[in-house]
């Protein structure tokens, strides 16, 4: 949990710095009084606002869009983890099988295959 807040926090202040630097390029005009112009000052208010809301915004619509995402990943990582796919050649082949008889893994070690019920079972095996 700490740290998802030290990254978090991490992640504020690189927005803040470049939010900060790309204001203070575009409004400051000069550097030779110690206060800022009224127009520097209007400058950077409307700069900042407009990157404040830019990011509430991203992050309004990341937050919907986030959990698609997710479970699109998911589903995609369980259809990728019920198929066997060798490297080899990509694909994969289904058969059917009886209990009590053996496959061969790719590796040419026998696997028996338990009687469950007396049904026979669909099992993927490369091709």
């Amino acid at each position: 949990m700490e740290d998802v807040a030290l990254r978090n926090f991490r992640d504020f202040l690189t927005i803040y710095n470049q939010m900060t630097e790309l204001c203070f390029s575009r409004c400051v005009d000069s550097l030779n009084y110690r206060q800022l112009s009224p127009d520097e000052v209007s400058c950077v208010d409307k700069c900042a606002s407009k990157h404040v809301n830019i990011n509430h915004r991203m992050m309004s619509i990341y937050m919907e869009v986030q959990p698609q995402i997710v479970s699109r990943r998911i589903e995609e990582m369980n259809q990728q983890n019920q198929l066997a796919v060798t490297p080899e050649t990509g694909t994969t082949e289904s058969i059917a099988i009886t209990p009590n008889q053996e496959i061969t893994s790719p590796t040419g070690e026998a696997i028996p295959i338990p009687e469950i019920s007396g049904q026979s079972q669909t099992v993927s095996q490369p091709a």
